[in-house]
């Protein structure tokens, strides 16, 4: 990722019940942490990182969807 990255949307079409998170997601912030604590991020920080979940139930995933997802990273 660039160094100018601040936000990332991590989308997963999987669901965990009692889990902390979706597995993408958990993939995700695992490989952002071994990378900040290794010295492997072009930045000092860990952009912030949203999930969600796309498709479950062989829903469509629409254009309004994808505009609603970057919606919430501008918030």
């Amino acid at each position: 990722l660039p160094s100018t990255t601040k936000r990332l949307s991590v989308l997963d079409r999987t669901k965990e019940p009692g889990a902390p998170g979706d597995p993408l997601y958990l993939d995700v912030m695992t490989a952002f942490l071994e990378g900040q604590f290794g010295g492997f991020l072009p930045t000092s920080s860990i952009p912030r990182v949203v999930a969600g979940r796309y498709g479950l139930g062989s829903k469509e995933f629409t254009p309004a969807m994808v505009k609603a997802v970057f919606d919430e990273l501008l918030k």
